[in-house]
């Protein structure tokens, strides 16, 4: 270090006017090797001299002493006076921009309380880089939630941190953001062109290091998965460990690399056979909530573990097209004995899209048994249908009775059907399903409602709106409105 900055101490001086002051570095390696010294060692002592030595500049590609502190000074100086926090707040920021398309990630959780619970989707869990096992066990954040225990603790992986990347990607924030002081509009430091160009190099290369730490900042995760015989009796998991560090991190985000070292235990499908064999639907669990199944694939470390629970709706639309289950909604149990509000909302045997399957806990899948005592199937009507009798002709505009319902000829279908129901406030969203099928399996569907006003209905109101107009609405007249289902 002494023999290169001694030379580029002689180069420094006795340049003519207008020549361009200092000493490239081919020049200045030329003029200092000697038998016995490494060409190496040198370039790594000048290189070390370059970001520590206070008055020793790099400019244009050439190495020159000037008596103004240099910028690597300055940029140590502005560096230590920013704090422990915003360093951290920095590296956060760029994790989270690492993170930013991946919906169910956690950064750096404060403690268990911090992770959400009851999210039916896998959560990556980030650790704090000051996480310990000591202060903060990794059981603590698959058991326990915000309030008590946690329910969804097989939709989780922890992600540890790699403490050599996370120091690197602090110096790196720290760089950067000394560098963002000095060039602020509030700094008041006055710097050539040159300066400005060297400082804009030296924050590409800080955000180029930032970037790159932080993608390598995590090198190892653990999930819960189901016990072995190596398993304590009291602990009902045990914990998986998989590196990330042999993966190829050319072009992809943190979080891909996370998701594809778990592909082995998590899923984005589920078939509909390992679902019934999963929820044990048989004769003695002929039934099962849906919300029931959400709550078991994420809760239970023996169910296959999903990246969210549409699997759990494709399944049910795939085994209800094969006729391996059954699907309805409205399931009640009347002296313990199950029994279907809507017989109509039961779907076996038919083509159910996935987008129909509601998973909230109003919804069930049954075995074919019980569906079949429950809705028994019924063969189609053959021939006409009398229409019941009504009063006959008489003097005056009396009622006249109501024409016969054309039938289709045995073995063809109806190609038109005219539907008239009256159903309650709570009918309303039954109504909504079936009209959806009806929309799907047919070429048009019109709907008309018809409001009708009685004075001792409950909400009855004698006012009603007609194109934005206020209008008396007399009891016993007929309101059109207008239903658009989307």
């Amino acid at each position: 270090g002494t023999r290169m900055a001694t030379a580029v101490m002689l180069y420094s001086f006795g340049s003519r006017e207008g020549e361009e002051r200092g000493v490239l570095e081919s020049d200045l390696v030329a003029a200092t090797l000697v038998p016995g010294l490494d060409r190496n060692v040198i370039v790594a002592a000048l290189h070390d001299l370059r970001e520590e030595e206070i008055f020793l500049h790099y400019v244009g590609r050439r190495y020159r002493f000037e008596p103004v502190a240099n910028l690597s000074k300055l940029i140590r100086d502005e560096a230590n006076k920013l704090s422990t926090d915003e360093v951290l707040e920095a590296v956060k920021a760029q994790l989270e921009a690492e993170l930013r398309e991946s919906r169910r990630a956690v950064v750096w959780p404060s403690d268990p309380g911090a992770v959400p619970d009851r999210v039916p989707a896998f959560q990556l869990v980030f650790l704090h880089p000051d996480w310990s096992e000591a202060r903060q066990p990794l059981r603590s954040f698959i058991e326990q939630a915000r309030g008590g225990r946690r329910a969804y603790r097989n939709g989780l992986a922890l992600v540890l941190p790699d403490r050599g990347q996370l120091d690197r990607a602090r110096a790196a924030a720290r760089t950067r953001l000394a560098i963002q002081s000095l060039t602020s509009p509030r700094s008041r430091q006055r710097f050539t062109a040159e300066q400005l160009e060297e400082l804009q190099e030296k924050r590409a290369a800080a955000d180029r290091d930032l970037a790159g730490a932080v993608q390598h900042a995590y090198a190892r995760a653990v999930i819960p998965v189901e016990r072995t015989e190596r398993t304590p009796a009291d602990l009902p998991y045990e914990l998986e460990e998989v590196d990330l560090r042999p993966l190829l991190t050319a072009g992809r985000r943190l979080a891909d690399r996370v998701m594809e070292a778990l592909s082995h235990r998590v899923f984005d499908e589920v078939t509909a056979d390992r679902l019934i064999a999963l929820a044990r639907l048989g004769p003695e669990r002929p039934f099962v909530h849906c919300s029931d199944l959400v709550d078991w694939f994420f809760s239970v470390s023996e169910f296959v573990k999903l990246k969210d629970r549409s699997p759990i709706a494709q399944a049910i639309a795939a085994g209800v097209k094969a006729g391996k289950l059954a699907y309805s909604v409205g399931l009640e149990l009347v002296d313990g004995r199950p029994r279907l509000r809507n017989p109509d909302l039961l779907r076996r045997g038919v083509s159910l899209d996935a987008s129909e399957v509601d998973l909230s806990g109003d919804a069930v899948v049954l075995t074919p048994q019980l569906a079949e005592e429950l809705v028994p199937s019924k063969p189609a009507p053959v021939g006409p249908v009398e229409p019941p009798p009504g009063p006959g002709p008489g003097p005056g505009p009396g009622p006249q009775p109501s024409p016969p319902v054309p039938q289709p000829p045995v073995g063809e279908r109806a190609r038109q059907v005219a539907l008239w129901v009256r159903v309650d406030a709570a009918g309303l969203f039954n109504l909504n399903r079936a009209l959806s099928w009806l929309r799907e399996h047919s070429t048009t569907l019109e709907v008309e409602v018809t409001a009708r006003a009685t004075a001792g209905d409950e909400g009855y109101n004698p006012v009603s709106f007609r194109n934005g107009v206020e209008e008396p609405l007399v009891e016993g007249s007929a309101e059109d409105l207008k239903i658009e289902f989307s």
